[in-house]
């Protein structure tokens, strides 16, 4: 439907435990997958199940789309400049 719709970009806090517990393919996964292939930016929620290893959850978890997280860490994450340099042209701001 998003694709339909012409959405630019999907931000959800979808999440689940499917990879757990079902078997595989992932609908959520799919769908999000295939928004992204056809030109839609996905974003999506890791998940609440932290702060354990191993607790980012579907559909957050696929290669081909963007997870978000918080964290509560006195750290850097990645420290250093980013430069954005791609694709032209690049607003100077």
């Amino acid at each position: 439907d998003s694709v339909k719709d012409g959405a630019d970009v999907i931000s959800n806090s979808w999440g689940a435990s499917y990879q757990n517990t079902l078997a595989w393919p992932d609908p959520m996964i799919q769908a999000a997958e295939a928004a992204w292939d056809a030109g839609v930016v996905g974003v999506f929620a890791a998940s609440n199940a932290g702060p354990d290893l191993a607790t980012v959850s579907s559909p957050a978890i696929s290669g081909k789309l963007l997870s978000v997280a918080a964290v509560s860490k006195n750290a850097t994450i990645s420290p250093g400049v980013l430069n954005v340099t791609a694709p032209p042209p690049v607003p100077s701001t």
